[in-house]
C-alpha cells in the first residue's frame, strides 16, 4: 500500500488502543529505498496524532545500524547489597530509546484565531512532563545486527526490554528496506515475524504529489520538480533497484536534487523562478539522481521554459502562447493542475483548451485525480463544457 493509507491505519489503530487504554500493536514498515518512510512515521504521523488527540504527542527516533546491543537493554551495572552477607545485586542503565527531555520531539497542539495547528518542538527544547502519547521509531532495523534485532523484537511486541517498559500510550515502529535493495538488510528472524504487523510500502506518485503541495512555503519543491515526478513516474518510483553503486532517482534523492539546484541558482533564474540549466548544474543533478535520470530531467527542464507563467496564462488565456508540442504541453497540464484556485480555474482551463484533444484529454484525467483541482473546477463551466466534449473518448478510456 501507500505511505498516505499506511499513515491512515496506524492513525486508526493507535487512537482505538488508546480507546481500550492498550498499547498499540507494533509495525514494521517495509520498502525499497528513498521513499519516505522516516518522513511520515516521524513528522507526518505524531503531527496528525496530536492534532486528532487534541494533546501532546512525543517521538523518538532511533537508527539500530548505529547502536550495540548493550544500548538497547542498558548497561549492566553492579551495586553493593543492602545488607551483609547478600550476594551484590544488578541494574541496568536507561537505554538510549527509553523517552527523555533530550530525545524526545513534541508536538504540540495549539488554538489559534484559524484553528488548531500543531508547533514542534526539536529535542531538548520540551519543558513540560513527557507526553503520556508518543511513537518510539526504531529506523533501519532490516540493518541491524541479529544481536540488537533479538533484544529489539520484545521491544516492537510489547514495548519493553527487560525491566524497562514504555509508558502504554507508546507505540513502536521500525522500518526497513528489503533484502533485495543491496541495503545491508539481513534475513528477518522467525520469531520476530509473528509478533508484529507487516506492512509493504509502495511508492506512487499521487501520495507523493500531495505531501509536496502541503510542504510550507521555505520546503516547497520547484513545480519543474514534482512535474517531473508526475510526467516520468518510471524513473523516479520505480520499484526495482538499478545494478552497480551509481546515484539513482528515488522520491528522497529527487528532493535532495531540488535543493542542491536552488542554492546553484542565479539571481536571474530567480526572478524567472526556473531551476539552473548550466553545465555545473547538470553535473551535480546527476551526483544526486544519476547520470540517465539528470538527462530526463533536463529534458523536461526546456519544455517547461515554453509555458508562460500563471501570471501571463491567467490574464490572457486566450491568446498568451502554448507550447507547440505534446511534450510541452504535458508539462504545462501537470503544472496547472496544482496551481488551481477558485480564482484562477476558469482562465487556466480556457488556456488548457486550446491545446490538443489528446492533451485536453490527458488534462482530465489529471484534474480529475488531484482532489483539490477536482472539487474546485466541477463547479466551472468551461470545466464541463471540456468533459462534455471529450465524454466518449474520456469513458472509454476508463473502461
Amino acid at each position: 500500500m501507500n505511505l498516505k493509507n499506511a499513515k491512515f491505519i496506524l492513525l486508526r489503530t493507535h487512537q482505538a488502543a488508546l480507546d481500550n487504554s492498550e498499547r498499540a500493536l507494533g509495525v514494521v514498515l517495509v520498502s525499497g529505498p528513498g521513499v519516505g518512510k522516516s518522513d511520515v512515521v516521524g513528522y507526518e504521523y505524531p503531527h496528525d496524532l496530536a492534532l486528532a488527540l487534541g494533546q501532546p504527542v512525543g517521538c523518538v527516533i532511533e537508527m539500530l545500524a548505529t547502536i550495540t546491543s548493550a544500548d538497547v537493554r542498558g548497561f549492566m551495572i553492579p551495586i553493593k547489597a543492602a545488607n551483609p552477607g547478600e550476594l551484590p545485586q544488578t541494574v541496568f542503565s536507561l537505554p538510549p530509546w527509553y523517552p527523555t527531555h533530550a530525545n524526545t520531539y513534541v508536538f504540540e497542539p495549539v488554538k489559534t484565531k484559524s484553528g488548531m495547528r500543531v508547533k514542534f518542538w526539536p529535542r531538548g527544547t520540551w519543558e513540560g512532563d513527557l507526553p503520556d502519547v508518543g511513537v518510539l521509531f526504531l529506523d533501519e532495523f532490516g540493518q541491524a545486527d541479529e544481536e540488537i534485532k533479538k533484544p529489539a523484537a520484545e521491544l516492537i511486541y510489547k514495548g519493553n526490554v527487560g525491566t524497562t517498559e514504555l509508558p502504554i500510550g507508546w507505540r513502536v515502529i521500525a522500518a526497513s528496506n528489503r533484502v533485495s535493495d543491496r541495503s545491508g538488510v539481513m534475513r528477518e528472524l522467525m520469531f520476530v515475524v509473528n509478533r508484529r504487523m507487516l506492512i509493504n510500502v509502495t511508492a506512487e506518485v499521487q501520495p507523493w504529489v500531495e505531501w509536496a503541495d502541503g510542504l510550507p512555503a521555505g520546503k516547497a519543491l520547484h513545480d519543474m520538480t514534482v512535474t517531473f515526478a508526475q510526467k516520468h513516474p518510471g524513473v523516479v518510483f520505480k520499484d526495482a533497484i538499478p545494478d552497480g553503486d551509481a546515484p539513482f532517482c528515488t522520491p528522497r534523492t529527487l528532493v535532495m536534487m531540488d535543493r542542491m539546484l536552488r542554492s546553484l541558482s542565479s539571481q536571474e533564474d530567480i526572478e524567472n523562478n526556473v531551476l539552473p540549466m548550466s553545465d555545473i548544474a547538470r553535473e551535480a543533478a546527476a551526483g544526486c539522481i544519476g547520470e540517465g535520470s539528470a538527462g530526463q530531467f533536463y529534458s523536461h527542464m526546456r519544455f517547461f521554459h515554453e509555458i508562460p507563467s500563471l501570471e501571463e496564462i491567467v490574464d490572457d488565456p486566450k491568446d498568451v502562447k502554448i507550447p507547440a508540442g505534446r511534450d510541452g504541453q504535458m508539462v504545462a497540464v501537470y503544472m496547472i493542475a496544482r496551481r488551481i484556485t477558485e480564482e484562477n480555474a476558469s482562465s487556466l482551463v480556457t488556456y488548457v483548451a486550446r491545446f490538443t484533444d489528446e492533451m485536453q484529454i490527458l488534462a482530465c484525467g489529471v484534474f480529475n485525480s488531484t482532489p483539490q483541482a477536482q472539487k474546485i473546477l466541477m463547479s466551472t463551466r468551461e470545466y464541463q463544457a471540456m468533459l462534455h466534449r471529450h465524454g466518449s473518448r474520456l469513458r472509454a478510456a476508463e473502461a
